[in-house]
C-alpha cells in the first residue's frame, strides 16, 4: 500500500513514531513528513536503505483510518477527484449569508439532522474534496466556528459532498428554507439523497 491522497491532511496532521528512538514526528503533508523522518534517521544513524520510504508508507497504511481514506495499492488508478472550485466557494458564502440573515444560524430539527447525517455517512459520494490549502482552510474554519457549541450526529464520518462540494456537517444542519434558496438545480444528486426530498429540483 502507498499514500495516494497527498493533498488532504488527516485530523491532527500526519504523524509517525520512529521505533528505535520513540520520537514522534509531525507534519502537515506527506512530503514534509518524509523529509522530517529522513532528517531524524540520518541524524541518528537509523535505516535509510533503498525502500525505506515505501516501508514507512506501509506502516502508515496499516492504520485503518489512514488506509481507508489515504491509501491504495501500487498501480491502481486513483478515481477521478472532486475539487473545490471558485463557484463552490461563492455558493458557500452566499449560503452562510442567507443563513445568518434569514435564520440567525438556527438549525433544522434534531431528528431531521440525524436522518440526513445517516444518509450522508453511508453515501458513496461522501468524500474528501480537494482544492487549494487556503480554500480548504476557510471551509474548515467556518465549519468549526459555526459548530463550536454543538456536535453534529456522526460528524466524524461526514466529509464533503462529491456532487456540490459542500461541508456535510454544516449542510445537514441547514433549515429547509435556506436549502430551497441555495441548492443548485443543475446538481445531479442521487435518488437516495435527502436533498432530492428536502430541497427539490425545480
Amino acid at each position: 500500500m502507498i499514500l495516494a491522497d497527498v493533498s488532504t491532511t488527516p485530523p491532527g496532521g500526519w504523524t509517525y513514531t520512529q521505533q528505535e528512538s520513540g520520537f514522534l514526528i509531525r507534519a502537515l503533508t506527506p512530503a514534509d513528513l518524509k523529509s522530517r523522518i529522513y532528517q531524524h534517521r540520518r541524524a541518528n544513524g537509523f535505516d535509510l536503505s533503498s525502500g525505506w520510504w515505501e516501508e514507512v508508507q506501509l506502516e502508515l497504511c496499516s492504520i485503518p483510518e489512514i488506509e481507508e481514506r489515504f491509501c491504495r495499492e501500487p498501480g491502481v488508478k486513483t478515481p477521478e477527484e472532486r475539487r473545490i472550485r471558485i463557484v463552490d466557494l461563492l455558493r458557500f458564502f452566499r449560503t452562510v449569508r442567507a443563513w445568518v440573515v434569514k435564520k440567525g444560524f438556527s438549525v433544522a430539527p434534531a431528528a431531521t439532522i440525524r436522518a440526513r447525517a445517516d444518509i450522508c455517512a453511508a453515501c458513496p459520494l461522501n468524500v474528501d474534496v480537494k482544492g487549494c490549502y487556503g480554500c480548504q482552510g476557510v471551509l474548515r474554519w467556518l465549519a468549526e466556528f459555526l459548530d463550536r457549541d454543538a456536535k453534529v450526529h456522526r460528524e466524524k464520518e461526514l466529509r464533503n459532498c462529491k456532487v456540490c462540494g459542500c461541508v456535510l456537517k454544516l449542510k445537514v444542519c441547514l433549515p429547509d428554507e435556506i436549502l430551497k434558496e441555495v441548492v443548485d438545480p443543475t446538481h445531479d444528486y442521487p435518488a437516495h439523497c435527502w436533498l432530492s426530498k428536502d430541497a427539490g429540483k425545480e
